[in-house]
């Protein structure tokens, strides 16, 4: 051992052994975040290939969920007795509702939620939906998308209609087999974002067919993790050579 390996004492030593874990902890998560980068980036270019193909024909609720992200067509009639509000949805900035309405296939009992876009704050909030019905048979153009899960906090998440209890307008989260509990029909396990209006000049609902295809946050923080694993490298090296450095002037 050196000189200067002797100058140190064993609690220094603990520090050093601090040091390296910490940075080795802060490495490993920042190749953690990019791995997870990476998938993300995978995942968006095999959404943005199903974005590219043909549209499929929806004609029943047995519809695999590997087509989540096709654009779709789907034929059939509104059930206007059971249409839902999505909240917490803005469109230019200004706040509102999308308007969820199932559309019941012809020739068997089931249907597909149909996202059918934003309306205003104030319409939705005053439960003014008749301006909204569409009765007949009508065509829908849009994109599948998978059903979104319930937050683990229950406070956050909807409460679950039980046998017998009123349907729950407004929705959180649009979560399928929630909504199932109070729809008669079975649903297709996918829900269709209308992308073109139902008629010309239709103002409201203005269909949002949005479709997250950000990378996310994972190369920030992939960077940041190792900007920590440099400033404890750097920082416990400084350290460490400050305590030799006194320990020679001492001796």
């Amino acid at each position: 051992m050196s000189a200067e390996g002797r100058d140190l004492r064993p609690r220094e030593w603990s520090f050093m052994l601090l040091v390296v874990v910490v940075a080795g902890a802060c490495i490993r998560l920042g190749f953690w975040q990019l791995a997870r980068l990476e998938e993300r980036r995978e995942a968006i270019q095999r959404i943005q290939t199903r974005l590219e193909s043909a549209p499929i024909l929806i004609d029943s609720s047995a519809i695999d969920t590997a087509n989540a992200y096709r654009r779709a067509i789907a034929e059939g009639e509104f059930d206007l007795q059971h249409q839902i509000l999505l909240e917490n949805q803005s469109l230019d900035g200004q706040p509102g509702f999308h308007l969820i309405t199932p559309l019941m296939f012809q020739g068997e009992p089931g249907g597909i939620l149909i996202d059918r876009g934003w309306i205003p704050f104030e319409t939705g909030i005053e439960g003014e939906l008749e301006a909204f019905e569409v009765p007949g048979r009508h065509t829908v153009t849009g994109i599948l998308i998978p059903s979104v899960d319930q937050p683990t906090w229950k406070f956050l998440a909807d409460p679950a209609p039980g046998p017998g209890d009123p349907p729950l307008q407004t929705w959180r989260f649009l979560t399928i087999d929630l909504v199932q509990r109070q729809i008669g029909y079975p649903l297709a396990p996918l829900i269709l974002v209308q992308t073109e209006a139902l008629y010309p000049g239709q103002a409201l609902p203005r269909p949002d067919p949005r479709v997250d295809l950000d990378e996310g946050p994972h190369l920030g923080y992939a960077i940041q993790w190792f900007a920590f694993a440099a400033i404890a490298i750097i920082g416990g090296g400084l350290w460490i050579r400050r305590k030799l450095i006194q320990g020679k002037v001492t001796s």
